[in-house]
């Protein structure tokens, strides 16, 4: 056997069903075979739940007298509670197991164990196993490695930091989208995105090597409460994320049922003894139901050419494939030994993606609404003064006409007519000057008029009597007062 390899035990072990073999005394014992990884179900069928009693499991490893290797093993799931020895010593245990429900003691822990050849070479496994709180099934339920002891701890390692990897981008990409919610409380679906990745990532720690034990102590029924509920809480968190981000503007009931039917079976795991709460029973039809809904729900979105869904299809996609084999793996239908964080570590890149592209669209969307008015302000400006150059040469032409009219004709007009020609002329003027500001306050916006200010004098802009004159054009026939009030 290759020193950087290891091996999965997995075939058929030796098993002594309400047995618990003396260590020093197994060999001279004959048992019965048993698929490991596997149920031990069909050797208790008498009893009232199958999975629940105890037994041993004995395996024998030859491996080369000469070899100089350190040999180890990682056992990373016994229902719920064993005792290894090796060589008819004790060297691991989790959990206590017992004949009787009432002694024993439930543990959800993985261990690696140092195994050490006798002389002939040979390595005699010896577990002591018993389980009294898993109601699906008991016994060995994952593949045991053995190997070399360093190559076993360095698999191990890599596992254990690509979980907690993914549950540090797990947690901060919750944090990101619990930061966003707070500032903007309206987009809901920042929420349920937030809470269905911090529940991804107890689901990671809790699934695989369980590094969240070594941590918190739990015992199993906990443990299994706290899984189960991670995964229906994450199911709901989805199928809100998919409502209030795509369908929000439609009523979708349904998705509104299969929420509160995941959340009620939550609270359920959580109230109810483990002994009612089995993954095989309705936990895993609802969570089968909530997974296909949502896959349906990003196909359909993909026929409507939703803009860059392909990447929340993927993402999706890519977290119902690992789910599913989690779901798969916990059953016992599938077997594999190492986590594989790669499809988790997709779907966030590619919901990253998707948030950041939304953030940028949403950014330019913004820009072309600011800059809106302001390019209507601008058209507003030049149609001003083109309407200013169109209407003062006209202009000009009637002031023209007038002065010229007062000053050839000055004898022949009555004190009356050549008034109102001169108030004419004067608000000729007067409009003149209201056309060439209007023009110079476009030059000056843009940037094509310098103006140079000095010190004026009053009585040259404003003339009392122009203004007089004017204002009693405007009030003819009414008694009006008018005071002057002129400041040096």
């Amino acid at each position: 056997m290759e020193e950087n390899k290891t091996i999965q035990l997995d075939g058929e072990w030796e098993f002594f069903p309400n047995t618990f073999l003396d260590p020093e005394e197994s060999s001279q014992a004959d048992g019965k075979m048993i698929s490991v990884p596997g149920k031990w179900n069909r050797f208790f069928t008498g009893e009232k739940n199958p999975a629940y009693g105890f037994g041993t499991y004995r395996l024998k490893i030859l491996v080369p007298k000469d070899s100089k290797q350190v040999y180890g093993m990682r056992i990373r799931s016994i229902r719920t509670a064993a005792k290894l020895f090796v060589n008819g010593k004790l060297t691991e245990q989790i959990g206590v197991p017992s004949t009787t429900p009432e002694h024993h003691t439930g543990s959800a822990l993985t261990f690696s164990s140092v195994l050490k050849p006798n002389r002939h070479g040979e390595i005699e496994l010896l577990i002591h196993a018993s389980n009294y709180d898993h109601v699906g099934a008991g016994g060995i339920h994952k593949s045991i490695k053995f190997g070399n002891l360093n190559t076993i701890h360095k698999e191990f390692s890599f596992s254990a930091a690509m979980q907690f990897l993914v549950l540090v981008i797990m947690l901060i990409h919750s944090l990101y989208a619990f930061i966003l919610f707070s500032l903007r409380p309206k987009r809901k679906e920042l929420l349920f995105f937030a809470l269905g990745i911090f529940f991804f990532g107890i689901c990671v720690v809790l699934d695989d090597d369980r590094l969240l034990l070594n941590l918190i102590p739990l015992n199993y029924e906990w443990f299994l409460k706290i899984l189960k509920f991670s995964y229906v809480a994450l199911a709901a968190c989805l199928l809100q994320f998919i409502k209030h981000m795509f369908f929000a503007q439609y009523k979708y009931k349904a998705l509104d049922y299969l929420s509160f039917l995941c959340l009620l079976s939550g609270i359920f795991v959580i109230i109810l003894p483990a002994a009612y709460t089995g993954f095989s029973e309705y936990n895993f039809v609802l969570l089968l139901i909530s997974f296909a809904t949502i896959t349906v729900l990003i196909f359909k979105l993909i026929t409507k050419e939703k803009r860059d869904v392909l990447f929340i299809l993927l993402a999706a996609v890519s977290i119902v494939s690992s789910l599913g084999w989690g779901i798969l793996r916990s059953l016992g239908i599938v077997h594999y030994s190492s986590f594989y964080p790669y499809d988790l570590i997709f779907a966030v890149v590619l919901f990253s993606t998707y948030w950041f592209k939304q953030f940028f669209q949403e950014t330019e969307e913004k820009e072309a609404l600011y800059n809106k008015p302001q390019q209507e302000d601008q058209l507003k400006d030049r149609f001003l003064a083109n309407t200013s150059h169109e209407l003062r040469n006209p202009l000009h032409g009637i002031i023209n006409i007038a002065e010229s009219i007062v000053s050839d004709q000055k004898n022949q007009l009555n004190a009356n007519t050549k008034n109102n020609l001169e108030l004419l002329i004067t608000i000729g003027r007067r409009m003149a000057l209201m056309l060439n500001d209007l023009i110079d306050i476009t030059r000056i916006k843009e940037k094509g008029i310098r103006l140079e200010k000095q010190n004026v004098n009053i009585n040259t802009v404003v003339l009392p009597n122009e203004v007089i004159q004017t204002m009693r054009a405007h009030s003819t026939g009414q008694r009006t007062a008018w005071i002057i009030i002129v400041f040096k």
